[in-house]
């Protein structure tokens, strides 16, 4: 007996090339896919060891949305019944597939869903030790599906309603050296990260590529003909038909194009159909892919062949593409001249980073995610999209390396400021911080924030307040505002509690007594909601016009309604 909502997966005749599934007179077709049962164990050290268990199946999958009893019959390619099967399918309480709108997606209770999500693009890897002391040897270990499950369970426990992963990172990659064949069991993995998602009723964006550039000599050693990986961990070697793999080929010849289809092809027989699955993300960082040697003529062409057929392929989830961090004019000329409007967001990447173009940028992740998303807010309303801050946190320099100051940021000063503002800037949703799990979210438990900023939004149904955003700010405070048809929500943040003040210089910030003009929401009333639970702010209104701040520390959340002449 099969529950609803629930992945069902059907072992078929090798013969069977497609499926008709019934239940009272409606019918879906599905397809079969190769399906490689795995083992899942960990030795000693808790590394994860995958092995294959069983030849490869031909699977049917299919995830059922109503009770009741199910036909299924499958056909071989002469279009005859080779092979039946009646089930029944009882209610269950697992997450539903979201119903999805113009970039806006809805539980089908009608709940309205916000993205709250976090970059949990990979686990941790490890060397192996070569059982000499501070040596290590060439093989790569995980700690793999359980840290999956234990970040999952911390994220989903404070809000965190989305993560994103990558496909073709090293961990989950299908590709073998030969484009067009693949390591199934990879595949049987990833299945098993939905399969936590759904249990703790987290959403997936999965990202396709992170590929930038395809080498023309083997780098590093062939793991049991899995892609080759060059020194650079975006580099891959590949071949195809006794032919080496180039940047150019790649994206411009119809032959590497279809390939990709068939890839696509892959990921949606298995997962087109699952409740977890939100985006589909083509790209991490496209603007990267090919080193200069690729033009925005030609990503743009490859762009618009592909979203046409993601659509077809995944006619329920959102398919997204990702430019790298905004951080410097050259990079703004490159999303001005990419064609962002072929996909459901206009997302973007925003880091503090010191070694920036823009002084914005190098001052702290407010400046610079209000740069970003200034900058790009017209195209965004031109192309009627929702901005998405898709990637943020601290680095330094250049990308160099997860921010120094990580390790002392035991407060999450960093992670609130990337994660809160976007949204009060009128973005689609929280900003998605990179997580560096051994660094700094993980490392520091930092996910208790994202509760603060899931109880705010918790029951608002965004599309009909259509807030707009203010900026209230002054010398002393940000103060961010949404303001909705019958409700505002606001983030108030101490200018002086930053991140050069308290974790550079280590001196705490000022606390601020002070009013902030509050005419512009038209509040008639007001609850707050700590961020930091230690804190001893008090907020109130005067004359509904006048927000008194006092000992106001780091910073805190409002929210309240407006008056019905506002």
């Amino acid at each position: 007996m099969f529950k609803r909502n629930v992945v069902i997966d059907i072992k078929v005749n090798e013969k069977v090339v497609k499926a008709y599934i019934y239940r009272d007179g409606d019918f879906e077709t599905v397809y079969p896919f190769m399906h490689q049962p795995i083992e899942i164990c960990y030795d000693e050290h808790g590394y994860e060891q995958i092995k294959e268990i069983k030849k490869l199946e031909k699977t049917i999958r299919f995830c059922p949305e109503k009770s009741g009893e199910y036909f299924m019959e499958c056909y071989d390619e002469n279009d005859c019944i080779i092979q039946t099967k009646k089930f029944n399918v009882v209610d269950s309480s697992a997450q539903s597939r979201l119903k999805i709108d113009r970039g806006e997606a809805w539980k089908d209770d009608g709940t309205y869903f916000l993205p709250i999500g976090i970059n949990l693009t990979y686990p941790d890897s490890f060397k192996e030790s070569k059982g000499v002391e501070f040596k290590t040897n060439d093989k790569v270990v995980f700690l793999g599906l359980k840290q999956y499950e234990s970040w999952i369970k911390r994220c989903a426990g404070n809000g965190v309603n989305l993560i994103r992963i990558w496909g073709g990172s090293s961990y989950f990659t299908p590709d073998k050296v030969e484009l067009g064949e693949y390591d199934y069991k990879q595949f049987s993995k990833l299945d098993k990260v939905f399969e936590i998602a759904n249990k703790y009723k987290v959403r997936i964006k999965l990202t396709i590529e992170k590929l930038r550039h395809f080498v023309s000599i083997p780098q590093n050693i062939v793991v049991e003909g899995q892609a080759i990986e060059g020194s650079n961990l975006f580099d891959f070697y590949h071949t195809y038909q006794g032919e080496i793999v180039t940047d150019s080929a790649w994206i411009n010849e119809r032959r590497y194009r279809n390939l990709w289809l068939l890839k696509l092809r892959e990921y949606q027989l298995r997962y087109a159909c699952n409740p977890a699955l939100y985006a589909i993300e083509f790209w991490n960082e496209m603007n990267n892919y090919g080193h200069g040697s690729v033009n925005m003529e030609e990503l743009n062409d490859w762009n618009c062949c592909m979203a046409e057929n993601a659509r077809k392929l995944f006619p329920n989830a959102l398919i997204l593409n990702s430019f790298g961090s905004l951080d410097c004019s050259q990079v703004a000329k490159l999303y001005e001249s990419f064609r962002f409007e072929l996909f459901d967001w206009f997302q973007f990447h925003s880091y503090l980073d010191q070694g920036a173009g823009y002084k914005e940028v190098c001052e702290n992740p407010i400046e610079a995610i209000k740069k970003s998303s200034s900058l790009l807010k017209e195209q965004a309303m031109k192309n009627n999209q929702k901005l998405f801050l898709a990637e943020t946190g601290a680095v330094n320099d250049c990308h160099s390396g997860p921010f120094r100051y990580y390790m002392y940021d035991n407060d999450g000063l960093i992670f609130v400021d990337c994660v809160y503002t976007p949204l009060f800037l009128g973005c689609i949703g929280a900003g998605n911080i990179w997580h560096w799990g051994n660094q700094y979210v993980g490392a520091k438990n930092l996910y208790k924030y994202f509760k603060p900023l899931s109880l705010l939004v918790s029951g608002i149904d965004f599309s009909k307040e259509k807030f707009a955003p203010l900026d209230l700010s002054d010398k002393q405070v940000y103060c961010f505002v949404l303001k909705g048809e019958t409700q505002y929500l606001a983030f108030i943040r101490n200018k002086e509690w930053n991140w050069k003040n308290t974790l550079r210089d280590g001196k705490n910030g000022k606390i601020i007594n002070g009013q902030i003009e509050f005419d512009a929401v038209k509040a008639e009333t007001l609850q707050t909601i700590k961020i930091w639970n230690e804190e001893h702010n008090l907020v109130y209104l005067e004359n509904n016009t006048l927000l008194n701040l006092k000992k106001l520390e780091r910073g805190i959340l409002l929210k309240g309604t407006v008056r019905k002449d506002g």
